[in-house]
């Protein structure tokens, strides 16, 4: 659905005055009291703002709530990128105290060290004073890819920033090189797909694009086709675009993200959808007309997710959890999705908050329960030190239905109770804490854990850990997501850590993207993740691939790992990283 203009906005309010006084000069003071027709014509003006400012702000919400997003993705994409350059020029520096300045043997070698201790850096290479040989890690050999613009200089005018790419073109890239003295080049190449990550929420993807770019616009890395959102065309040219501009304060590079309008209006659609529909309703009567004909309308949202469950069109897909001490698969999360009869794949953000609305999300929990029974029974039975995760909703925790789902769905099922986790969030107020706590006692009794998913994000301040007596900690995606690049990060994440390990809880990081936080995690007594760094959430099918390969059989009869993995250990004191990181 295309945005309204402002001059549809301006419509629909007057057709809803001229409703008004169309309406109050039909009546008469003999044919209706002063107080009825008082409350008619308040209930249509009423309308008439719901109508016209609704969707106003709407409007403006829709693209507060964008430009915000995008210009952290900005952030966050410049964060990187200086921290790859960071990384190459550190190892550069490396190599020139080691003396590197010969193509010998012994330096190639060094070269090779340098570039297999790096995460970011593809080549690094050596021109000799000469200028008339080039070695690189792999020995004497060609550049990798070759420079495609002009020159940029850093901080220190030796060092130098082109864009560069392969001989096809296909793949883009960095090219740093550092003037020695004596015409000896050290040159770092940093492959495109290093500086960016895909940053942007799933939605957006397919039209919105995020790309680096030297000062005078070549391009260093992609993310998204920018063609698809307008970044290629002239800003007089471009449809209506939602961007975000940053510029590095240390390197020569700028960022630009940005997605149509009409994209994240998409996810606005429904509601824009209820304030048109109410524009014709009297306020008094809006939200019994509306519920009654919504539950009437074959074609309306609720209906749709309704006759999506009676089909089956709601199945798991599987994030892996991974020790990122071992590197062994622990088990994964069951995150849901819509597939539509017509091959379309729905993420939970365009239909679980109506879902948790109307109730529906219970019969949806249900499903996705006997899918991940049905999926994972064979596999998890062969491997009994694996967990699986499933999100409950606040309804589930208003009555004992759902510890009586769980008894009949995997009682009898080859999926162990001691491998199921129940994850609550603490983004939503649970409405009766007795009855919440009676859920818990009762799954954990099973032999099942619960986890408080969202830990620090939501509004009780961490007041079910003492109320709710749970398992495991979960600690978000918005404070994985700092670290590194935001010194407010490092203590929050410590302090969780910290309430778990007294707790007597185990800790599992989500969001994890990178392998820096990886080894911050790592450093706190964290031992288990998940992310986009292992892998995206994937249809069983996928899941059960790698879960085969990760963990063949043959660890069938090792020693289970305990259910609970206690962090015992002391916290290390990361001020000075901390203080790095900022």
């Amino acid at each position: 659905m295309k945005p309204p203009r402002d001059d549809e906005i301006e419509g629909s309010f007057g057709r809803a005055l001229r409703a008004v006084r169309g309406l109050a000069g039909s009546f008469s003071l003999g044919s209706l009291s002063i107080v009825g027709l008082s409350i008619v014509v308040a209930g249509l003006l009423i309308t008439a703002l719901l109508v016209g400012g609704g969707q106003w702000l709407l409007l403006r919400n829709a693209r507060t709530n964008a430009q915000a997003t995008l210009d952290n993705i900005s952030h966050r994409m410049i964060g990187t990128a200086e921290q790859a350059f960071d990384e190459a020029l550190t190892a550069m520096t490396g190599l020139a105290v080691q003396g590197v300045s010969r193509c010998t043997d012994a330096s190639i070698d060094h070269l090779r060290r340098a570039v297999y201790a790096t995460y970011a850096v593809k080549e690094i290479g050596l021109t000799e004073a000469d200028g008339s040989t080039y070695c690189n890690h792999l020995g004497i050999a060609p550049p990798h890819m070759h420079a495609v613009s002009d020159a940029f200089e850093g901080r220190n005018p030796t060092i130098h920033f082109r864009a560069a790419e392969t001989e096809d073109g296909a793949t883009t890239g960095t090219m740093i090189s550092w003037d020695q003295g004596d015409k000896t080049v050290l040159v770092a190449i940093i492959l495109g797909r290093a500086l960016t990550a895909d940053l942007l929420p799933e939605e957006w993807r397919a039209s919105g694009a995020a790309v680096i770019r030297l000062d005078d616009g070549t391009l260093l890395s992609s993310s998204q086709r920018g063609d698809e959102a307008g970044l290629d065309k002239t800003p007089a040219v471009r449809s209506d675009i939602v961007e975000a501009h940053l510029h590095s304060e240390r390197y020569p590079i700028h960022v630009t993200v940005a997605v149509p309008f009409e994209a994240v209006w998409a996810e606005y659609a429904s509601l824009h959808s209820y304030t048109q529909f109410g524009g014709f309703l009297l306020a008094f009567f809006v939200v019994t007309i509306a519920f009654f004909m919504s539950r009437n309308s074959t074609d309306g949202p609720i209906n749709e997710i309704e006759r999506a469950i009676r089909n089956d069109e709601f199945l798991p897909y599987y994030q892996p959890v991974v020790d990122i001490r071992t590197g062994r698969l622990e088990g994964c999360e069951a995150l849901i999705r819509w597939k539509k009869p017509d091959g379309t794949v729905l993420s939970p953000g365009a239909f679980i908050g109506l879902a948790e609305a109307t109730g529906l999300a219970v019969p949806m929990t249900r499903l996705l329960m006997e899918k991940v029974r049905s999926d994972l029974e064979q596999i998890y039975h062969e491997r009994p030190h694996l967990k699986v995760s499933i999100n409950l909703f606040r309804d589930h925790f208003d009555s004992i239905d759902i510890t009586e789902d769980v008894e009949r769905i995997f009682g009898k099922s080859k999926i162990r109770y001691r491998q199921l986790v129940f994850e609550v969030t603490e983004r939503e107020p649970l409405a009766d804490l007795d009855t919440a706590k009676l859920v818990i006692r009762r799954l954990q009794s099973f032999g099942a854990r619960v986890a408080l998913d969202d830990a620090g994000t939501g509004h009780s301040g961490l007041a079910y850990l003492q109320e709710l007596a749970m398992d495991v900690l979960k600690i978000d995606k918005l404070f994985v997501d700092a670290i590194g690049t935001n010194r407010f990060a490092a203590p929050i994440i410590h302090s969780l850590v910290g309430i778990a390990r007294n707790c007597q809880m185990s800790v599992i990081a989500e969001g994890v993207e990178t392998l820096e936080q990886i080894e911050y995690l790592k450093a706190l007594g964290i031992s288990a993740a998940q992310g986009y760094v292992f892998a995206p959430p994937l249809p069983a099918a996928a899941f059960l691939k790698l879960a085969t390969a990760m963990e063949p059989l043959k660890y069938q009869s090792l020693v289970e790992p305990p259910d609970i993995d206690f962090i015992d250990a002391p916290l290390p004191d990361l001020g000075s990283r901390t203080r790095r990181a900022a």
